[in-house]
């Protein structure tokens, strides 16, 4: 009797399961915004997170030549320098935008999106003297204000419910609207200077080339995104029109852009 009772409710639980995932089998998902892929274009706009960064290519040689002090910012009883190593620092700033998407096929869209960015581009350059002695580190900061214009082919998968990933690539001319006037400070107590802005000019113009990868998530009202995208700088943005030679511009043969952005969208 008692194993009787145990093997219809070994039954009864299996008969329940079976039920349930039968139900969970058959259960539509609500779709939302089940026609917004359909239509030939919409806007939004972006709100994004940014880390601005910079590559550079010295002159040849550059840590053997000699700096006369009336070419540098060193307040010493030294006559003359020499460059050591330069190198390059995160930075972090934020970008703003308008999109505007042109639906081309099922799967492709193309996509333009006017971007206001700002943030920063760093160097450091030590500066020793002739016997390797290093007399400070100083900090070339290259503040930015981008206006961009990103145009993206954008390659969206099959939805999967109420979420599709994408890919997308293009390239973004920009413009630089930072005004850059020299600002003249010494060396601080950390034995870092704030640099001279004016030894280092660049040009306002650049062409980036982006690619990223980001995923659609459709909700009742709007479809919102999450895109990690990466942008390299193809032009040389060094000015070959700088005030005058410098320990500091006179060091580098190039500067290029190189930008990472993580975006929300809103469209």
């Amino acid at each position: 009797m008692k194993r009787t009772s145990i093997q219809k409710l070994v039954l009864v639980v299996a008969l329940c399961l079976m039920a349930g995932l039968t139900h969970a089998q058959y259960r539509k998902t609500l779709i939302n915004l089940p026609k917004y892929d359909r239509d030939p274009y919409h806007f939004g706009f972006i709100l994004a997170a940014n880390q601005m960064l910079i590559s550079w290519t010295p002159v040849e040689g550059y840590t053997e030549i000699e700096w006369d002090k009336k070419d540098t910012d060193i307040t010493t009883d030294k006559e003359s320098f020499q460059v050591g190593e330069i190198r390059s620092d995160l930075s972090y700033g934020f970008s703003v935008g308008i999109v505007g998407n042109l639906r081309l096929t099922n799967h492709f869209d193309l996509r333009f999106i006017p971007t206001l960015s700002f943030g920063d581009r760093i160097l450091y350059f030590n500066i020793h003297t002739e016997n390797e002695t290093i007399i400070y580190t100083s900090k070339q900061t290259l503040p930015s204000t981008l206006v961009e214009f990103p145009l993206h082919i954008k390659y969206r998968s099959k939805r999967l419910n109420n979420m599709a990933a994408y890919l997308l690539a293009g390239a973004k001319p920009t413009i630089e609207m930072t005004s850059r006037k020299a600002d003249k400070k010494g060396s601080n107590n950390s034995g870092i200077s704030s640099g001279d802005q004016k030894h280092i000019n660049i040009n306002r113009g650049d062409i980036f080339v982006d690619v990223g990868v980001g995923f659609d998530f459709y909700t009742s009202y709007f479809k919102f995104g999450i895109e990690a995208k990466m942008s390299y700088g193809l032009t040389n943005i060094l000015s070959s029109q700088q005030e005058s030679i410098h320990i500091y511009n006179g060091s580098l043969e190039s500067l290029h852009n190189k930008m990472f952005q993580l975006s929300f969208t809103f469209e």
